[in-house]
């Protein structure tokens, strides 16, 4: 998101949510497990758990607790961020230290989704983010994506495929925001840049290129979209 280096693809690669999932009521007691082939002493292990201070985390926090035999040290703010300042607190009160760092997804199971959740204790069993505060955090980076997914065209001029971008995502002299991989949407030219094909007061057109994000066909006759 901030860099123009950083190749997404290449780091997402091998990412998949397939067979890596298991219940929390399995985690925990295989945490246990692993600390214990650590040699971590048993009665002496003293976990932290770094969640958001959501009521939806009472489950995993007692799941902690009968494996581990201690009820977790608290190191978590809301949204799960972890406060580097409570580590010399928790690790004045036990032998072996764990850290359980951890953010919460909720899941819709009746249509499949992931980040809402349905809060029983509401009047009406209200459906709201899962965590308002990483709903914050992320609504930045959403806003980036979808401006550039409703703002980037592909269409068919004179039997040759263009691309209309706004300007705002062209723009490379931005300190920060979505920017694009234009060597794998466009087609260089012989000296390896990008010419325009037209230029507007809001947009640019390239040739002969495809766009692999947020592009749709446009169905317009013009180089440039209708609004």
């Amino acid at each position: 998101m901030y860099s123009a280096n950083i190749n997404i693809k290449g780091a997402l690669e091998d990412f998949s949510f397939k067979n890596t999932t298991f219940p929390y009521h399995d985690f925990v007691p295989r945490l246990y497990n692993f600390c214990r082939s650590l040699d971590f002493e048993p009665g002496k292990i003293l976990p932290s758990r770094a969640f958001c201070s959501d009521e939806n985390q009472g489950y995993p926090n007692l799941l902690i607790a009968k494996n581990f035999g201690a009820f977790p040290f608290n190191h978590g703010t809301v949204g799960g961020v972890v406060d580097t300042g409570r580590h010399g607190p928790h690790s004045e009160h036990g032998k072996d230290m764990v850290i359980i760092h951890a953010s919460h997804v909720g899941y819709d199971p009746e249509n499949g989704s992931f980040g809402n959740y349905h809060r029983r204790h509401t009047e009406h069993f209200e459906t709201t983010a899962s965590c308002g505060k990483i709903e914050i955090v992320l609504e930045w980076y959403l806003a980036q994506y979808i401006f550039a997914k409703e703002n980037i065209f592909l269409h068919r001029h004179d039997n040759e495929l263009l691309v209309t971008i706004d300007n705002q995502i062209l723009n490379e002299n931005k300190s920060e925001g979505l920017f694009l991989h234009l060597d794998k949407i466009l087609e260089a030219d012989n000296q390896g840049g990008f010419r325009p094909q037209r230029a507007y007061s809001t947009s640019k057109s390239s040739g002969r290129s495809f766009s692999p994000i947020g592009c749709r066909p446009f169905s317009g006759h013009g180089v440039s979209p209708k609004r």
